[in-house]
């Protein structure tokens, strides 16, 4: 197909458009690669000092070193009888019918880690798919499954339904860091390889975290 935009250009002034191109599309890559963590979900293999090796989700092979400031968390069973007004929770939720939204998992804080990523986002778990985190304001419902959430700027209702997995984090070390255990960590790449985590959540005894 002739392309009506270069036909006729001499060469020097086609050389000049390409290179031009590679130039902004280096600088718009530059500017859109800031220092934000990612999320990493896998399986511990081993552990040797402060590198951990792991397998992605997606197969792939991790070597994530561990940073005197990450943070460590195990995530434990829990139920509903433990979300209350005024527990900071953590929510994934997919849409319901109309406004309404679904729990796919609520995790609920230790008060220590209260206001951690506080506020409400787009989230990896489906389409529309999204991740709140805020203190209750309000538990309603026969059994209590219809929770109202408040955080910096917004409010949300969410329904609890019998396929929420429920769950607790507790402030934890490197012992809950063995091979087997799955986690969930937010991470920086630090331009060799390997993944600095600022947080990393495990699942205690096997659990696999669903948020």
């Amino acid at each position: 197909m002739l392309n009506i935009f270069s036909a006729g250009r001499p060469k020097w002034m086609a050389r000049l458009t390409c290179g031009l191109a590679f130039a902004l599309a280096f600088a718009s890559a530059a500017q859109a690669d800031p220092a934000k963590p990612v999320k990493l979900r896998g399986t511990i293999l081993s552990v040797q000092g402060d590198l951990i090796s792991a397998r992605g989700e997606d197969g792939a092979n991790l070597k994530i070193a561990l940073q005197p400031a990450t943070r460590i968390a195990a995530i434990v069973p829990a139920s509903l009888a433990a979300i209350k007004p005024g527990t900071f929770v953590g929510v994934t939720s997919m849409p319901g019918d109309g406004a309404e939204r679904l729990a796919l998992e609520v995790h609920i804080f230790p008060e220590a880690l209260r206001g951690t990523g506080e506020g409400e986002r787009a989230w990896d778990k489906g389409p529309g798919s999204r991740m709140t985190n805020a203190t209750v304001a309000a538990v309603a419902g026969v059994e209590g499954q219809d929770l109202t959430l408040k955080f910096h700027g917004g409010e949300t209702k969410i329904k609890v339904t019998p396929r929420t997995k429920i769950v607790s984090l507790v402030v934890s070390d490197r012992h809950d860091l063995k091979p087997g255990n799955h986690f969930v960590a937010f991470v920086l790449l630090d331009g060799k390889g390997v993944y600095e985590p600022r947080a990393i959540s495990v699942g205690r005894d096997g659990l696999a975290p669903p948020m």
